[in-house]
């Protein structure tokens, strides 16, 4: 564990990683869309500038929204995060001491905690995770090498077991259920132009489906 200096006398203070998190396990889609940030470089800022924190990292994808600090104390940590828990029901949040966070970013980097088993979006969102907070210097002892962490441990799980083969993306589960039931060589419409339309678009493609019409709310 990371340890910061204290006055003299006092010894070193370490520091302590905390997180939160509301995922599709234990929210419905209106909570997680609640949970959500417009600008995710701008929430790890502002979570920076919270008093007694020192790193901060948020990883946001259309199932989970997943905030980290590390600060001088858990209830300094706790606290640098409450605006995030305080609107959001007690069943949706899941609160992480610093050994559950490190476990927690391990499981989800690997695909563990995805809905689709070992999908591979999943690692790629976590490094974007990584980057936001190293540009915004919102990275240090503790929250870089956990998120280097964790992405070797995505990566190996992926190359040294068959954890991502097959379906690994819920798009291509719901692609491959639609083709089972329906008949994909007519028009298939696409309802929603978010992440998870991507990927069901990018699973018709592989399928030679032709003939796409894309809904969405705005152009």
């Amino acid at each position: 564990m990371a340890v910061r200096s204290a006055p003299d006398g006092e010894g070193p203070r370490p520091l302590v990683l905390v997180g939160v998190r509301i995922t599709h396990d234990r929210a419905e889609i209106a909570e997680l869309e609640l949970a959500s940030h417009d600008d995710v470089d701008a929430r790890v800022r502002t979570l920076l500038e919270r008093d007694g924190v020192s790193e901060a990292t948020v990883v946001q994808t259309c199932n989970r929204v997943e905030e980290y600090v590390v600060a001088e104390s858990a209830p300094a940590g706790r606290a640098a995060l409450s605006d995030f828990t305080e609107r959001l029901s007690e069943t949706a949040v899941v609160e992480m001491d610093h050994g559950e966070s490190l476990r927690h970013l391990l499981r989800v980097a690997a695909g563990l905690e995805s809905q689709v088993l070992g999908e591979d979006q999943i690692l790629g969102q976590v490094r974007r995770s990584y980057v936001t907070s190293k540009e915004a210097g919102a990275l240090g002892p503790v929250l870089e090498d956990a998120l280097l962490k964790a992405i070797h441990v995505g990566e190996r799980a992926r190359s040294e077991t068959a954890i991502n083969e097959g379906i690994v993306s819920l798009g291509s589960a719901a692609v491959d259920l639609a083709d089972r039931e329906r008949d994909l060589d007519g028009r298939v419409v696409v309802v929603g132009a978010g992440d998870v339309a991507g990927t069901v678009v990018a699973a018709l493609g592989e399928r030679d489906a032709t003939d796409l019409c894309i809904l969405n709310r705005s152009a």
